[in-house]
């Protein structure tokens, strides 16, 4: 009877064991449900398990499926910036000194990781001084300076921090 019982395990073990051989990396359909809505110049169809991919045309269509329409730009506007931030050094290991080339009297600081935590901050400092962030206790990684100038211009530089 022992015999049996380990012979039906064993076989059943084997037999649920290799039941899924192949794996699916890409997206795909799972199902046949879906829908169609319309509202005002709106226009979204999907299906269960496929992506919904935003279209520009005369009218904004969402449309289902793994694919992207071209885009056709029609104006740029440029801003400039009147103001400049001198970081050094680019990649840093233990001090970044800022310099500021700008008329304006004083900035906010912010330094932010890559998901846009907020590692550090100074508050209405004066630009006419260099500034020196100790960056000795952040982690390796890539880190954004955004300076805001006396409430009105706002500068973000990208800055490399290794140890």
């Amino acid at each position: 009877m022992k015999r049996v019982i380990c012979f039906s395990f064993l076989f059943c073990v084997l037999l649920f064991s290799s039941a899924q051989t192949d794996f699916i990396l890409s997206p795909s359909v799972v199902a046949s449900s879906g829908d169609n809505w319309t509202l005002n110049n709106y226009n979204l169809s999907f299906t269960v398990g496929e992506i919904a991919i935003e279209t520009f045309s005369e009218n904004i269509i969402l449309t289902q499926g793994f694919h992207q329409a071209s885009y056709q730009v029609t104006s740029i506007k440029e801003t400039v910036n009147s103001s400049s931030v001198t970081l050094f050094p680019n990649p840093t290991k233990d001090i970044l000194k800022l310099v500021f080339n700008t008329d304006f009297q004083t900035a906010d600081l912010w330094v932010k990781d890559i998901q846009g935590k907020i590692i550090y901050q100074s508050i209405n400092f004066s630009t006419q001084t260099p500034q020196d962030l100790q960056c000795q206790q952040w982690s390796q990684g890539v880190y954004f300076v955004e300076i805001l100038l006396d409430s009105k211009e706002t500068l973000i530089y990208k800055i490399q921090k290794f140890n």
